[in-house]
């Protein structure tokens, strides 16, 4: 009895039918045999300052100021940048990609909950935001910054992955540079 084929052999079909076995066979192990989440706790807030001075960054290229720096950001900004690393380290923990518009969407979904609605500039006061949008509704410059908040807590993940698995004790366990 062969196995069960759920897409086409396009290349994207190869590649999702991998990436749908990817995540079964992850999802079926027990959480005990899951790798450690590598970046957790106070590591967070440091990679979520690093995305959210690189989007204030790119902010600056396309003509806006109304990002302050991480140490002047009002808390409900720190939290929604931590919450965004969250997600993307979750997702690159069972080695799913996340697509930049699902990554929007939880930030769209997140703002939702809080009470937040589409305003035509950035007020807190009123909860009000102008990427409070579907994805595909945001111009392009706006997308760009999903993108580069992706990239960077993937930069970070792979860092963490490839110092734990070139430390002397995580060689010797997979019985690496034994004699």
């Amino acid at each position: 009895m062969g196995r069960v084929k759920r897409f086409d052999d396009s290349p994207l079909g190869q590649y999702f039918e991998k990436l749908f076995d990817r995540l079964i066979r992850n999802i079926a192990k027990p959480i005990k045999e899951r790798k450690p989440m590598l970046i957790t706790g106070e590591k967070i807030e440091p990679i979520a300052k690093v995305c959210h001075e690189a989007n204030r960054a790119y902010y600056l290229t396309i003509g806006d100021r109304s990002q302050l720096p991480w140490e002047g950001a009002p808390e409900w900004q720190k939290d929604s940048a931590k919450k965004g690393v969250m997600f993307h380290l979750e997702h690159l923990q069972t080695a799913v990609s996340v697509p930049p518009s699902a990554s929007h969407d939880s930030w769209l979904a997140q703002k939702r909950a809080e009470g937040w609605k589409y305003g035509p500039t950035k007020d807190p006061e009123k909860k009000e935001h102008p990427q409070f949008l579907p994805y595909n509704e945001l111009p392009a410059e706006q997308r760009m910054k999903d993108y580069l908040f992706g990239a960077i807590v993937k930069a970070f993940f792979d860092c963490a992955h490839d110092t734990q698995e070139n430390r002397p004790e995580a060689k010797h366990a997979a019985g690496e540079g034994q004699d």
